[in-house]
């Protein structure tokens, strides 16, 4: 993860094993916090690659954009 200079977080993860076909699979996140409402949303880009495919690089299968929303909770 990294900031996005606009106080939020990108950041990628991979999967080397990714069902069905043992397939290379990508995440992409983009994470925005809300300190006001203590909230943070984002989406995340899945996209998958063949085994010998380059999973850094464009191009790809995309499988799905997903949206999410996480609250602060305070102890």
């Amino acid at each position: 993860m990294a900031p996005d200079g606009k106080g939020g977080v990108v950041g990628k993860t991979l999967d080397f094993d990714y069902p069905p076909n043992a397939d290379v699979a990508r995440i992409d996140y983009t994470i925005n916090f809300d300190p006001v409402l203590g909230q943070a949303t984002g989406t995340e880009t899945l996209t998958t690659f063949p085994l010998q495919g380059d999973p850094l690089g464009s191009g790809g299968t995309l499988l799905g954009i997903y949206t999410f929303t996480g609250e602060l909770l305070k102890p």
